[in-house]
């Protein structure tokens, strides 16, 4: 499933506990997480020693990648939470994308803990059709972020768009029995989601991406 491309809804992986539906918070508890914070305040009703403990808690302070590791190249991406970098992993030798948290929501402790849930639960669900996490840390900066491996090719919606405007590079490069493939496999990615617990919340032709070489 695509990384280059994100919704307001994050992408976000929810775990189901318990056989429970995860709690959506208010409106007004949305609207108050895009307020920047102000010094000295507390944010979400905690004290500032609660939301140190809190993101303290979510990734410990140390876990902080060297300044030279990562090489930043462009921006792949935006959602609502984090952008997504094309970054040279100097010490492997390859391209990954990094998603990062975004800085006004640094001090949100309910944001944070997404985040950091977010990579935690699509690094577990190792499958060949969900994009492996490599690394969760954070950037010298103290920023929280995480790594992926960096995919190639075309988004679901990129297909379909071309296909209907007849261009002969979409028409020639995927047939129908290689979109019903690929349909299959991306339903065997949420089936094996679903029997770990966990709902991808906003699944639609932008996230799904079929790779250069047949990946799903």
């Amino acid at each position: 499933m695509g990384e280059e491309r994100e919704s307001e809804a994050e992408l976000e992986l929810v775990t189901l506990i318990n056989g429970q539906p995860p709690k959506r918070d208010s409106g007004k508890r949305e609207a108050q997480a895009d307020v920047p914070a102000q010094p000295g305040s507390a944010e979400l009703g905690a004290s500032p020693s609660q939301t140190d403990a809190l993101l303290a808690g979510a990734l410990p302070s140390d876990a902080q990648h060297d300044r030279d590791r990562y090489l930043e190249r462009s921006i792949l991406g935006e959602g609502g939470m984090g952008r997504i970098h094309l970054c040279s992993d100097t010490r492997v030798g390859r391209d990954v994308a990094m998603k990062v948290l975004r800085q006004r929501y640094a001090t949100h402790p309910d944001t944070v803990a997404r985040f950091v849930r977010e990579a935690r639960i699509q690094g577990q669900l190792e499958h060949p059709s969900i994009v492996p996490v490599y690394d969760l840390s954070r950037t010298p900066e103290g920023r929280i972020c995480f790594t992926m491996k960096r995919i190639h090719g075309k988004t679901i919606e990129q297909i379909i768009d071309g296909l209907n405007a007849k261009d002969k590079y979409f028409i020639e490069n995927y047939p129908r029995r290689k979109l019903l493939r690929a349909f299959a496999a991306a339903c065997l990615a949420v089936d094996f989601a679903h029997a770990r617990g966990v709902l991808h919340r906003d699944l639609k032709p932008s996230n799904i991406m079929l790779g250069d070489f047949g990946e799903v």
